[in-house]
């Protein structure tokens, strides 16, 4: 989940995905939006500044976006319900085209240049280059660097000066949601992989098998159009999920390479359908939300429905859950929350729980300290799960029969309860791992963020001077997984700012910062080599410092210890062993610190090494693997 503030220190007069009104800061003159995940658009509802700037696809599905806050009437004992969009927001998007650079006036005589890239984690998302009074960052975004995606990079007429060592980025402001100390091992297959391993699986099922996708944000198109082109049936959505993605036909300049397989197109007089519908007729694969009561989940145990789930990775024989990752979790939905305005709104409803639950004493205290945490850590307001409320709420219509227009509008406080008992105590959660025990169950490798070794690559490519973390999670934080540590032998130059603004606000002490700064102050001309290793036989040869050509199987039994032309193998163990004798504070000397990250960047380069495909020729990294290693 993004945790940055929107604040791009090279361009302060500009924001990028996150438009929280800061008092002690001017007010933006332009704002950039990379996609449409919650976790970009904060402060966004009520955002009355000037414009912003996305992709087409990104605006085209921002307009649709929808929200449903419910405010509780405690005079009256009800819900009021509000429908919340972005619409009101129509004239102050503007979309740019990918790869086009783009001269945008902030101000008289003040101006920048800006270019889109595809950043290759779901639809209209994008990377921003931004240049102006000499200076130069790279914004990603959330992203995921494959090999084949840094090549495109490496090779773009744009981005050349960066890529050739001609001109050096200031900045990459980066998307390091796996950059974290307990993910920095991950193997993540590329998206290809991935696809290729759930159409395997799904092909070895009877003709007459039905198969519901969880895609729970965006993201998942890739799956849709492969899944839906192996098995040659089309993929059911729910209306509200239809509008979203049949917004793309809506205007021209929103095709792009995955339109016209989602949605279709139109050759002379001839309509071409895309492999999405809102129709059940026909569709073998449903991707519909569970609370909008599609055929499907009425039988979710028959023995012809497979449940298929996205997953990031398989690590020392765990599979590592997709779900609630990098943020963006159910995005697809038509999201209801309970605004809780201040202490008194969660007093009075805490009230009411209490009366409901009198003959339930057991659940009380549970329902207490819940409560508490939401007022201990400010919380504005309750995510409410549409079918838990379905299953808990009975709406009838005036023929006795269910209701499918579900309608939370002036329904009584009271009937909230039960549905908030079922996830305060869990019980959703351990109904839902239920469910997926009885049920036949697909999962693949589908990472939508990029890992370690991904994130490596991409910064290699450009050498920048300084980067700026975009998730950082301060609860587990330690030096280790600090940007001097993770990149520092990729950049140009010895900044980085964040990692000392970070340290600051945690009490983390650097004692040999100035030591190091009048050590580095200068790039290294080591710095400008590619660090990863270069083979040019059969097998890896690795020259290490004083010593002949070895193959990997010694190398692995070196010191971890490197230069810029040398890589060493440790294995995971080795590397946690290594890791644990400090956490919070830098090492005390500067070869401590090279021990240490030798010791990260080889665990995870050594998953890379057992699976076979890491190689790079002059900073080109070959999208097909070695076969033997």
């Amino acid at each position: 989940m993004s945790t940055f503030d929107g604040i791009v220190r090279e361009f302060p007069y500009i924001r990028i995905d996150n438009f929280t009104n800061y008092p002690d800061e001017p007010p933006p003159l332009a704002c950039f939006l990379s996609h449409v995940h919650s976790d970009h658009l904060k402060g966004l509802e009520s955002f009355k500044s000037t414009f912003i700037y996305c992709t087409a696809q990104t605006r085209e599905l921002l307009l649709r976006l929808e929200k449903y806050p419910h405010r509780m009437n405690f005079a009256r004992g009800i819900l009021e319900s509000r429908k919340q969009t972005y619409r009101r927001l129509k004239n102050h998007i503007k979309p740019i085209p990918l790869e086009t650079p783009t001269e945008i006036e902030l101000a008289p005589g003040q101006s920048i240049r800006v270019t889109l890239f595809d950043a290759n984690h779901c639809l209209g998302s994008c990377m921003f280059l931004i240049e102006g009074n000499g200076k130069a960052i790279l914004y990603t975004g959330d992203l995921r660097s494959e090999q084949w995606w840094v090549n495109t990079l490496i090779r773009n007429p744009v981005l050349l000066p960066y890529t050739k060592g001609t001109q050096r980025l200031d900045n990459i402001y980066l998307d390091t949601t796996f950059a974290s100390s307990d993910a920095l091992e991950y193997e993540m297959p590329s998206k290809g992989e991935g696809l290729n391993e759930l159409i395997k699986k799904a092909s070895q099922y009877p003709p007459e098998t039905i198969f519901y996708l969880n895609t729970w944000t965006f993201g998942y198109e890739e799956a849709w159009i492969a899944l839906s082109a192996a098995l040659k049936t089309r993929v059911h959505l729910d209306d509200y999920r239809w509008r979203l993605y049949s917004s793309q036909r809506d205007q021209p300049t929103c095709y792009g390479p995955q339109t016209a397989p989602l949605v279709g197109y139109k050759l002379g007089n001839h309509e071409h359908p895309g492999c999405l519908t809102n129709s059940l007729e026909g569709a073998r694969i449903h991707s519909c939300e569970r609370g909008t009561r599609c055929e499907v989940f009425q039988n979710l145990h028959a023995a012809n429905v497979v449940w298929i789930t996205p997953i990031i990775a398989r690590h020392k024989g765990n599979e590592i859950a997709e779900i609630g990752a990098g943020g963006g979790h159910g995005d697809l939905n038509q999201t209801h929350s309970l605004e809780l305005y201040d202490l008194g709104s969660v007093q009075q409803l805490l009230a009411i729980c209490n009366r409901v639950l009198q003959a339930q004493p057991e659940l009380k205290e549970p329902m207490k300290e819940w409560f508490s945490s939401l007022m201990k850590n400010g919380k504005e307001s309750i995510n409410l799960d549409l079918e838990i409320l379905r299953d808990e709420v009975e709406i009838t219509s005036q023929d006795g029969r269910p209701d499918d227009e579900f309608d939370m509008d002036n329904l009584p406080i009271d009937k909230l309860v039960p549905a908030l008992t079922r996830l305060i105590t869990g019980k959703s959660k351990q109904e839902e791992e239920d469910r997926i025990k009885q049920q036949r169950q697909i999962t693949f490798p589908f990472s939508r963020h990029s890992s370690y070794l991904e994130l490596r690559e991409l910064v290699q490519a450009f050498k920048p001077k300084d980067i700026y973390p975009c998730t950082v999670d301060r609860s587990t934080y330690t030096y280790d997984v600090s940007m001097e540590m993770l990149f520092g032998d990729l950049c140009s130059a010895n900044i980085f700012q964040a990692d000392k603004e970070l340290h600051a606000q945690l009490g983390i002490k650097d004692s040999e910062a100035e030591d190091e700064e009048s050590q580095r102050s200068t790039p290294s001309p080591g710095r400008d080599r590619p660090t990863v290793p270069q083979p040019r036989h059969s097998e890896p040869i690795i020259e290490h410092d004083g010593a002949e050509k070895t193959d990997l199987s010694r190398a692995s039994e070196a010191s971890p210890i490197r230069s810029s032309s040398t890589v060493r193998y440790e294995t995971p163990k080795k590397r946690a062993k290594t890791s644990r004798s400090t956490r919070s504070t830098p090492s005390s000397t500067q070869s401590d610190r090279n021990v240490r990250r030798e010791a990260m960047y080889n665990a995870a380069l050594h998953q890379r090494w057992e699976k076979g495909f890491f190689t790079s020729v002059d900073g080109y990294h070959n999208q097909e693997p070695e076969k033997e290693l």
